[in-house]
């Protein structure tokens, strides 16, 4: 009996071209190049996560340690007077009118970095015009303060003066001795409140139980604690100072004066919060005690005594043309003076064993 089902044709053979074996090579190279290039672009994915710090885990700390504020709106209104004043992500201040939005701004923090630039004759850096002044906020936006264009005025009507002094907010320096000094004798500031990162770093070995070290250059530091930061435009600004007395008068400024300036201050305060993190109560302490030292260093001193300094240091350098010559940290009787201040606060905040 003949099924009613329809009888399903078998189905074709299937033809394959046989490769050939330069096409199998084609097929095989082709496959090859393109899991290099994936490998290539995870290994560089990888290295930059690993360079770069995670910005949103940076600013949830950092809310955490200066205080749960967001970064300062890009428009602050000032006055009925002066309106609104927009300054931008990378503010550049030659006005009296925006340093007054500046310091608004900037008098909102617990904590800034601070630098300054000079130019002149390479004497006693307090005898050089003062040219320029950084400032940066825990949330990486620099402030550059032109003062070779407006000069004392930036200080005295435009806040500088009192945000500097602002005994509430503390500044971040590294190697404060003569910024403090140019500040005071030739703007009239006296800065406070000061913690020094060279001064950080010396309680931060001391701390692990090593030599007090030289003064620390800023370079150094940042490798060491900014989490991958660097400065990028530190060798060819140097170059520039070396070959012109007067580079920090340049108008309008270069693009790598511009960055120098913003990169001198854009990270110290991540540094800061690096070292403090680490830091036991009395080396904390003890940090504070001597930065305040180093800002009474120079300033304090007569053009003679300053002189004489730099002249003794500079002798010193003849006298081991090899390198070995270690400059005095800044503080003369810094073991000791370090050794009384750990074992007074150690007395008082015995460590727990």
């Amino acid at each position: 009996m003949e099924s009613n089902k329809k009888r399903k044709e078998p189905p074709a053979p299937i033809v394959t071209k046989e490769e050939s074996w330069d096409e199998k090579l084609q097929r095989y190279e082709k496959k090859r190049k393109l899991e290099k290039e994936k490998q290539e672009q995870e290994k560089k994915r990888l290295q930059k996560d690993k360079a770069l710090p995670n910005q949103k885990e940076l600013d949830e700390e950092l809310s955490i340690m200066f205080g749960n504020q967001p970064p300062p709106s890009k428009k602050q209104p000032l006055n009925r007077k002066l309106g609104t004043i927009d300054l931008g992500n990378e503010p550049f201040i030659d006005t009296i009118d925006k340093c007054k939005v500046a310091v608004a701004e900037l008098s909102k923090q617990k904590m800034i970095a601070v630098d300054c630039e000079w130019a002149g004759s390479r004497d006693v850096p307090r005898t050089q015009e003062l040219c320029l002044l950084q400032i940066a906020n825990p949330f990486k936006k620099a402030y550059l303060f032109d003062v070779l264009a407006v000069g004392k005025d930036l200080f005295d009507k435009g806040g500088l003066k009192e945000l500097l002094e602002n005994k509430n907010i503390m500044k971040i320096f590294h190697d404060c001795r003569w910024d403090a000094d140019i500040l005071w004798n030739q703007m009239n500031v006296r800065v406070e409140n000061v913690f020094d990162t060279q001064i950080g770093y010396a309680c931060y070995r001391r701390q692990q139980e090593s030599m007090t070290p030289l003064p620390v250059g800023l370079k150094n530091l940042l490798k060491r604690f900014a989490l991958g930061g660097t400065h990028t435009s530190k060798e060819e600004a140097r170059q520039g100072m070396e070959d012109r007395e007067d580079y920090w008068k340049i108008r309008p400024m270069t693009e790598v004066m511009l960055n120098y300036a913003r990169e001198d201050v854009l990270l110290l305060p991540l540094v800061y919060r690096q070292i403090n993190a680490i830091f036991s109560t009395s080396s904390r302490t003890v940090a504070m005690e001597h930065s305040k030292l180093y800002l009474n260093m120079r300033r304090d001193k007569t053009i003679e005594e300053l002189q004489a300094i730099l002249e003794e240091e500079q002798k010193e350098k003849k006298n081991h043309p090899e390198g070995k010559y270690i400059p005095q940290y800044g503080i003369p009787d810094w073991d000791l003076a370090a050794k009384v201040s750990l074992d007074r606060i150690n007395r008082r905040f015995p460590t727990k064993k």
